[in-house]
């Protein structure tokens, strides 16, 4: 190749190709004094022409230029004039008959706003102005000298008029139409949307000044002031949303609500299509930056912002002798923490979608450092960053709401942002990918937990950490909350490096939790969060002890059910069992229930997938037969304990009767596993203990049972089959009669599968020469027969008989 080594000319290795044909800017690149288009011009055009094409590609170049200028700022004021000139067009004058103009012109960024297609955005404008604030960064390139000062000034004037500039000048009022059903409702959301982004740039770049090293403020305490003038604008501009879109919708007002004290839950993040407490709906991109809500998170727990320089002679006392610092009171209030909690879950949430950061995990395996080093060059956010300030923010919201008991607009607030601080905590603990960064996720909670442990290890105190939560909003009453919270553990639980030791040590905190409030529905939903998240807790121990198994803790749950859905008095273990869960109660019961039939499904599908597997004849059969019989016994425990609560009707008797019916067919399978392949008196020798001791158990206690709760069923529905009466006695003897119907299909699949189970049993007898039917009660099996007309005899009488 020309220009390789030994080449007599010493420049030809720089101007010779390496693979392709030279590019046409190489000419220009290499002369100095050529004619023609220098190689910066030519890009830049290119950047020019970029700005020309449609939002989303405007949007990608006005978030990857700043990083572009800090590899190499001699560029920055170039292009800061050409981003200038792009704000330019959008800007205006006060019209005649106008007082004032505002410092931009919205109806610009919008098409169709009249006409009869859809409103949609031309001009990304928060995106464009946060990078003129990037270049203009007196921190970046503006601190190398690389950006002229009237440009810095012109920029700073614009925020400065943006802050300034109250909601009326751009035309949003009470009376303004927000509804997105309509043309012009779409279009002033849009309007909003585009404001709010302004003033989201505008905080942001009052929070750098305030908390850079270089000041751009002489005075602090105005800048602060600026600041918080912008935040409460924001919260005016989506007050007025949210009142607007009521009102179109027929519901209750922000200020109606406030004024009942009526706390309206947040909706859940990640809801397209809703509007969040604070804010527009979830789904744009964070407005704030990773380094910004660092300062934000700081704020609201050191109480303040942390000022780069010390604050002027503004006032600072907090008593009647002065005002408050302007940036203390923005940390403290509501609002404020529930739109940093917010942008923080946002950030979260784009940082686990992020595909750059999927493809490098992919390319990178085994390198964490060139994968961190690859992180950073293509600027992924970097979420471990927001780990400590954003749990230790959660931690605090949380503790001030323990204790607390009011109504009117400050418990509304409060409620909303401890909603909002379990959305950003279960987003925070579904973020690790693996041991590694769930183990540095603990290590953060640790550091940022208070007080820690005394003698404990980072992991514990990282757990412990998460439990204290859990029992502050028990304190307070916080139902919904505690939901949250078992659905962020549950997410914790897969990645924990001790899962068994974490839910071992959440084990007697969730079984002693007990959030009392006085919403019937939301204290059901916390109970059945509660449930399953000690379930999975068990699941994640691996059952190490029996006493720690999930199906003894199914079984703890059945029996505190059965005490309460049954008419006899409780037993001392189920006074135990109340206080041990005081989650279950005569509200809750109905709703436990339904999920401990869920759970209870979910053991038996992986029973039901167990005994698929069972080969007889392999040298793993013995250890897995007993292990499916051990699981086999505990679910005829279980149900054993939901039989002798005699449910007569309703949802718990048709889930009952569904799985006893998959249980006998389990055990069905298991004898026909045990009848394969076996010969003589080959099968009295070699069927094990466990087996013999579930079909003991099966024939002695259970299917008695369960004959017995069929039998009174039917005599219930016996009983209203014929009624005498008005209207009311036909309509329920109505829903008896399709219940009658409903078990008419039920009822004989069960019969039928014991029926089966009894067979196999048999042939297994008849195959070894063993009575497996010894401890069957065959006259009260085999004379069973379902008859309506005694169902007037009482239970006791009609087995005597």
């Amino acid at each position: 190749m020309a220009g390789g080594a030994g080449s007599a000319d010493p420049g030809a290795a720089e101007r010779a190709p390496l693979i392709q044909p030279s590019m046409s800017q190489r000419a220009t690149l290499c002369s100095s004094d050529g004619p023609g288009v220098t190689l910066l011009h030519e890009l830049l055009g290119s950047l020019r022409r970029c700005l020309s094409q449609g939002v989303a590609v405007r949007a990608a170049v006005y978030a990857g230029i700043p990083h572009l200028l800090r590899a190499d700022g001699t560029a920055s004021s170039a292009v800061l004039e050409m981003l200038l000139d792009q704000l330019h067009c959008l800007r205006r004058s006060a019209e005649e008959g106008e007082q004032a103009a505002p410092p931009l012109d919205l109806d610009q960024c919008i098409a169709d706003k009249d006409g009869p297609a859809k409103p949609s955005i031309l001009e990304p404008l928060p995106e464009l102005l946060s990078c003129i604030m990037d270049i203009c960064d007196p921190w970046g390139t503006a601190a190398q000298g690389t950006v002229s000062k009237d440009l810095s000034e012109e920029f700073s004037s614009l925020l400065l008029q943006i802050a300034d500039a109250t909601l009326e000048i751009f035309d949003i009022d009470a009376t303004t139409e927000m509804s997105p059903a309509t043309q012009t409702g779409a279009a002033n959301l849009m309007c909003a949307h585009l404001l709010s982004g302004l003033l989201e740039v505008g905080m942001e770049g009052y929070i750098r000044r305030l908390t850079g090293a270089s000041q751009a403020f002489s005075d602090t305490h105005d800048a602060g002031q600026q600041l918080l003038l912008m935040f409460r604008q924001r919260q005016r501009l989506w007050g007025l949303v949210r009142e607007s879109q009521s009102k179109k919708s027929g519901g209750v007002g922000e200020a109606a609500a406030a004024r009942s004290g009526e706390a309206r839950p947040a909706p859940r993040s990640g809801r397209s299509g809703g509007t969040v407490p604070n804010g527009p709906p979830s789904g744009p991109s964070p407005a704030f930056s990773l380094d910004c809500l660092l300062h934000m998170l700081t704020a609201i727990v050191e109480d303040g912002l942390a000022l780069a320089a010390p604050t002027s002679a503004a006032p600072v006392a907090e008593d009647g002798a002065g005002a408050m610092c302007p940036h203390r009171a923005l940390a403290r209030d509501p609002g404020f923490q529930i739109l940093t909690l917010e942008s923080t879950t946002r950030m979260l949430r784009r940082a686990a979608t992020c595909g750059t950061a999927e493809a490098i995990r992919a390319g990178i395996v085994s390198d964490k450092g060139l994968e961190r080093t690859a992180m950073s060059m293509l600027q992924v956010p970097d979420w471990m960053a927001l780990a400590r300030p954003a749990y230790r923010t959660i931690e605090i919201v949380v503790s001030a709401r323990a204790g607390q008991q009011g109504t009117g607009p400050r418990a509304v607030a409060e409620s909303q942002l401890t909603q909002v601080a379990m959305a950003c905590l279960h987003q925070l603990l579904a973020m690790p990918r693996g041991a590694d960064e769930g183990e540095a996720l603990l290590g953060c909670i640790s550091n940022a937990a208070t007080p820690p442990s005394p003698g404990g290890s980072v992991a514990e105190d990282g757990v412990q950490g998460i439990l204290g939560i859990l029992e502050s909003l028990c304190q307070a009453g916080c139902s919904r909350e505690v939901e949250l919270w078992c659905a962020a553990w549950r997410q914790a639980l897969r990645w924990m490096p001790d899962a068994a030791g974490a839910a071992a040590r959440a084990s007697p905190v969730v079984c002693a939790a007990h959030p009392r409030t006085s919403t019937q529905a939301a204290m059901s939903a916390a109970s059945t969060a509660l449930l399953h998240a000690e379930w999975e807790g068990r699941c994640a121990d691996g059952g190490s002890q029996p006493s720690r198994s999930p199906l003894a803790f199914l079984a703890q749950v059945a029996s505190r059910v059965a005490g309460l859905v049954g008419s006899s008095a409780p037993s001392p273990a189920e006074s135990e069992e109340e206080e041990a869960l005081p989650w279950i109660n005569t509200g809750t019961v109905a709703q436990v229930a339904d999920a401990l039939v869920s759970l209870l499904e979910a053991e038996l599908s992986r029973a039901e997938r167990a005994v698929a597997w069972l080969a007889p004849g392999s040298a793993a059969f013995g250890s897995q037969e007993a292990a499916t019989c051990s699981k086999l016994l505990q679910l005829v425990e279980v149900l054993s304990v939901l039989l002798g609560a005699r449910p007569e009707s309703g949802s718990l008797a048709d889930a009952l009767a569904r799985l006893c019916t998959r249980l006998y067919r389990c055990v069905a399978a298991t004898s026909r596993a045990h009848l394969a392949g076996k010969r003589g008196r080959e099968a009295a020798t070699s069927l094990p203990p466990g087996y013999l001791d579930l079909v003991a158990r099966v024939n002695a206690a259970f299917t008695p049972s369960v004959y017995a709760c069929v039998q009174e069923a039917q005599a219930v529905a016996g009983e209203g089959a014929r009624p005498e009466g008005g209207k009311r006695a036909r309509a329920a003897a109505g829903r008896l009669t399709r219940r009658v119907r409903k078990e008419s299909q039920v009822v004989p699949a069960l019969v039928f599968q014991i029926e089966e189970h009894e067979k196999q049993l048999i042939r297994l007898s008849r195959a070894g020469r063993l009575n497996l039917m010894l401890t069957a009660k065959r006259a009260t099996n085999r004379d069973f027969k379902i008859q309506l007309a005694s169902g007037r005899q009482p239970l006791a009488e009609r087995c005597a008989a």
